[in-house]
């Protein structure tokens, strides 16, 4: 059974990793846009999307990275999209966030 979540790690130097598991879709980006804001209101650093262990991001996901992206520019909380598969790259392109999300990063 696949389980699809998110969850966040604080490090000692205030900088958080978000990872997500499985897909990030209706069943999880809820979550992961409460915990990005409660982060971000905390004042943390920075914050890492970690995708390694992402299969999938539905349309509500990348709504809701969106929203968190938006957020972090607000908040002043550097964010940054990492271990991003050709596959979810590939998404990101056809759906026109690509370069928000990822700027000028190398292919994985």
């Amino acid at each position: 059974m696949n389980q699809d979540l998110v969850f966040a790690t604080i490090r000692d130097d205030g900088s958080v990793t978000i990872e997500v598991i499985g897909t990030l879709g209706l069943a999880c980006a809820l979550e992961l846009r409460h915990q990005f804001e409660r982060l971000a209101d905390r004042g943390l650093g920075s914050v890492e999307v970690d995708f390694r262990q992402a299969e999938c991001v539905t349309s509500v996901g990348i709504s809701t990275l969106a929203q968190m992206w938006e957020r972090s520019t607000s908040a002043s909380v550097p964010i940054r999209f990492v271990n991003v598969s050709a596959n979810l790259r590939r998404l990101f392109q056809v759906s026109g966030v690509l370069e928000i999300f990822l700027g000028a990063e190398p292919p994985a």
